[in-house]
């Protein structure tokens, strides 16, 4: 019975050790309040004390079975893809291996086969409470030089690492179990490998940084040009508006003299084509937002003076749940590669946006003509532009700030245009 209580212990302290991970790795959703993750890891910690009985002699299977038990557990309380989730997940299964090991080696050291079961247990106690520590330590350590999922450098750093320390990991626990002997060639065996993966583990956390201070610096810049674009689109407006007002004081001036010399028809003509030009003087969009506005009729005049004919519809989006600087990446990577696109078919360039509120949520759609074939890999846009890592990071920025609030990006082809919609729940 003891032992039973305190398998399920163990286990659990592994799954808490597994969730300290991905707060340090992963953004958590906002929807997942601590009372449901506790829920989530006791349910978790069920399952998983079944599937080591179902499994004891299929490492392989129980490997798998436990990965996708993890991926749900991530993928319901965190923002995370298939990749990071396998990233949390090999780290968790690393250390866990070799603390383990270090454990039992030491154990069978000190006590031998003898069936000490009091101090077996009290082993795996403190083997178990290491692991904990060693997950805040991590997190202390990721924390502290700033927030960031584990991205595709970082993966590559790992599976090394998870080759070796899982694999000989395995080996060595099975080798355990079945002869309760530790050899001294394993032992160093082991020691080597957990060195190995420890310096890969902190290589992979340090290339990780590296590109997320690399990404900080980029929508830095972007934002910084792209406020400074709207700066500039005012002054140009205010400007034409100072010129506009001196010479509607003429035109009135005009007017009024003509009716005065009783030239009533000449006037009415002169009027109209006076209203015509006010018109397309003031054929500016307005959604409420001072950015939206500033950044839309900044790219339309852009897209005109490329040959881009630009069509907004906009429905009113004051108070958007979308910060400023995120509003000017992701409507600025849009437009610029819709615009880009468009101006390259041989016929007239069309981009058509739409941005509404509708059944809770925000709709941002951006469909372009495109010459050319559209290279599409697992749902997502592959870049043909030559400079192709800020190309490709404006979509990845794009796809970021739709996961940091639960949405979506999304790219396709529709005949001869190309439809980029963003979904972002706006509760």
């Amino acid at each position: 019975m003891i032992a039973y209580i305190l398998t399920h212990l163990w286990v659990f302290m592994e799954m808490l050790f597994l969730d300290i991970l991905a707060d340090a790795f992963l953004i958590k959703k906002k929807s997942g309040s601590r009372s449901k993750r506790v829920f989530g890891l006791l349910f978790l910690t069920m399952v998983m004390s079944v599937s080591v009985t179902l499994f004891e002699d299929i490492v392989a299977l129980k490997l798998f079975f436990d990965f996708l038990l993890v991926y749900a557990y991530l993928l319901y309380f965190y923002q995370t893809t298939l990749g990071e989730a396998l990233s949390v997940y090999v780290i968790n299964y690393s250390v866990i291996i070799c603390i383990d090991f270090i454990g039992v080696s030491g154990y069978y050291y000190i006590f031998g086969t003898s069936e000490n079961m009091p101090m077996f247990y009290l082993m795996c106690l403190m083997v178990k409470s290491t692991e904990l520590g060693s997950g805040f330590l991590i997190r202390w350590f990721w924390k502290k030089g700033g927030n960031a999922a584990i991205r595709s450098e970082g993966i590559r750093a790992l599976f090394p690492s998870f080759v070796i320390i899982a694999g000989a990991g395995i080996f060595a626990s099975q080798f355990l179990m079945r002869t309760q002997t530790v050899p001294v060639e394993v032992t160093v065996l082991m020691a080597g490998m957990i060195g190995l993966n420890i310096f890969l583990v902190f290589n992979m956390l340090l290339a990780a940084r590296v590109e997320l201070e690399k990404n900080s610096l980029k929508d830095a810049a972007r934002q910084t040009k792209m406020e400074l674009l709207i700066y500039q689109n005012k002054q140009e407006l205010y400007t034409k508006q100072g010129k506009r007002l001196h010479e509607y004081k003429n035109q009135l001036l005009t007017i009024s003299d003509m009716l005065e010399q009783g030239l009533v028809s000449q006037t009415l003509q002169y009027t109209q084509g006076l209203t015509g030009e006010i018109g397309k003087a003031l054929e500016r969009i307005y959604t409420n937002h001072p950015v939206v506005d500033a950044i839309l009729n900044m790219k339309r005049q852009e897209a005109l003076n490329r040959g881009v004919n630009v069509n907004l519809m906009c429905g009113d989006l004051r108070d958007m749940i979308l910060k400023e600087d995120e509003i000017i990446i992701l409507l600025g990577n849009l437009l610029d590669n819709a615009i880009e696109a468009a101006e390259k078919c041989e016929s007239e360039g069309m981009v058509l946006v739409r941005i509404v509120r509708e059944k809770r949520q925000l709709v941002i759609t951006v469909k372009n003509s495109y010459a050319g074939q559209l290279h599409l890999e697992d749902s997502r846009l592959m870049t043909s532009k030559l400079d192709e890592e800020n190309h490709g990071y404006g979509l990845a920025a794009i796809q970021d700030i739709a996961g940091r609030y639960d949405g979506t990006f999304v790219v396709k082809a529709e005949g001869d245009y190309v439809k980029a919609t963003v979904l972002i729940p706006d509760m």
